[in-house]
């Protein structure tokens, strides 16, 4: 029997209730908690990563309240390592069945090429309708046990960059001795805020993210290398593609965050010949076009996430009523 989170807690001890439940299901597949209280451990300045362990070690300080400083509820961002749709849902049913409405739980999974073959197919309806970035992989058997060899890409129409198991690596996340919860790479966290959106870094998460690199590339010069020169360097230039997208056409500035990484733009005439482009086949006028309409759709994107008002009362009123378009559902 699945016991049920009460009182208010921390999105820590909330969180821990429902690791613990999943624990005790095997049959479902492994997941990833992405955000939160990972990102307030790369925030602090105490916290160990340790790599070879792929194990992050942090103070009890990291473990954020449910309530954000505007009053709002966090939400319990959970990435789920199948493609399998029945499967995803279940993790998605046990997580709201132990958290109830302590906090939302938004349950993603791994999409199938075969799905990013249908954006390809449909490169108007797409360049208009996608505007997040979704992991795509060769399908995962509904009955396989985890993990699976991942190998994929993470794409946001119409640009794609590669992925694989090393991308898509498990840390272990410890608050001040609390039982571990499943997070990605270090160097995936970074990467996770440049490649979410059409918009690519969002106003919000600036000051954040810059702090986070600063942190983390200064103490820990491996993850910086895992970035630039590793794992992470094909989402490092997605992170650029995006941030040519988001750019002005003339003066484009290079985006530093802290004294560790530069993203430096692309001239916006060459994301047409870059190989990650889906449209590559099309005739010069599409490609012409869809380059444009990603370039002013993330403009458009970027300066309303950077209106407090607009998001707030988008979150309010409209994102729940929009979820197919969000997650780039048919």
């Amino acid at each position: 029997m699945v016991t049920q989170v009460t009182g208010r807690g921390t999105c820590g001890s909330i969180i821990e209730t429902f690791v613990r439940a999943l624990d005790e299901r095997p049959d479902l597949p492994p997941i990833q908690i992405i955000g939160g209280n990972g990102a307030s451990a790369l925030l602090n300045e105490d916290t160990v990563i340790d790599l070879e362990s792929r194990i992050i070690s942090a103070p009890a300080s990291c473990d954020l309240p449910r309530l954000r400083a505007d009053g709002s509820v966090r939400d319990v961002d959970t990435l789920v390592l199948s493609t399998d749709p029945e499967r995803i849902e279940a993790v998605r049913l046990l997580g709201e069945e132990v958290i109830g409405d302590r906090l939302p739980v938004s349950v993603f999974g791994l999409k199938t090429l075969a799905e990013l073959d249908g954006q390809r197919r449909r490169p108007w309806r797409s360049t208009t309708r996608v505007f997040l970035a979704d992991r795509y992989v060769a399908a995962v058997d509904g009955d396989a046990q985890p993990p699976v060899t991942f190998e994929g890409f993470k794409a946001l129409y119409p640009f794609q960059a590669p992925i694989n198991d090393e991308t898509l690596e498990t840390f272990q996340l410890v608050l001040h001795g609390r039982p571990p919860t499943p997070t990605c790479h270090p160097g995936a966290t970074i990467l996770n805020y440049l490649t979410r959106s059409i918009s690519g870094l969002r106003a919000k998460d600036l000051a954040k993210v810059d702090a986070m690199t600063e942190n983390v590339l200064t103490r820990y010069p491996e993850v910086g290398s895992w970035i630039r020169d590793g794992p992470g360097r094909d989402q490092l230039d997605f992170a650029r593609i995006l941030h040519t997208l988001r750019a002005p056409r003339r003066g484009a500035d290079t985006l530093r965050l802290g004294t560790q990484l530069e993203i430096e733009p692309y001239r916006l005439s060459a994301l047409e010949e870059h190989p990650g482009f889906m449209a590559a086949q099309r005739g010069r006028t599409t490609r012409r076009m869809i380059i444009e309409i990603s370039h002013l759709k993330s403009w458009l994107l970027g300066s309303f996430e950077a209106n407090p008002a607009i998001v707030g009362f988008w979150r309010k009123h409209i994102e729940d009523r929009v979820g197919a378009i969000i997650h780039n559902e048919p």
